[in-house]
């Protein structure tokens, strides 16, 4: 089961990057200083992987300096799904604000963009 996760999240992460560098036209296009949806992706690729190695990097220190049971288990935990929270409401806020004729144009200009 991890397995199979592991192999579909790296290939998501493929998928975003080549997405990202194909629709970087996106960035410059009149709809990005209203909606922003090529930094959105972006930022909602980037921030989550990070976060999610620096906090394995963390547990895996407090682990190594048998330190981690003097660390409660939120301070591990609660980061990823507060970050994930946040992000998901700043989605559904430029989704909503989007006006019709940047949905279009992003429909038909740059739809892996907008799968992303």
């Amino acid at each position: 089961g991890q397995v199979l996760f592991l192999l579909a999240f790296t290939g998501y992460f493929v998928w975003a990057i080549v997405v990202l560098c194909l629709d970087s036209a996106a960035m410059d296009c009149e709809c990005a200083e209203d909606s922003w949806v090529w930094l959105y992706g972006l930022l909602a690729l980037v921030i989550p992987t990070a976060l999610g190695t620096i906090m394995g990097c963390i547990k895996a220190g407090l682990q190594l300096a048998k330190v981690d049971d003097k660390v409660p288990p939120v301070f591990i935990s609660l980061p990823p799904p507060i970050t994930m929270i946040t992000l998901a409401i700043l989605g559904i806020i430029l989704w909503a604000d989007m006006e019709d004729t940047c949905t279009d144009f992003y429909g038909e200009n740059h739809m892996q963009l907008l799968v992303l």
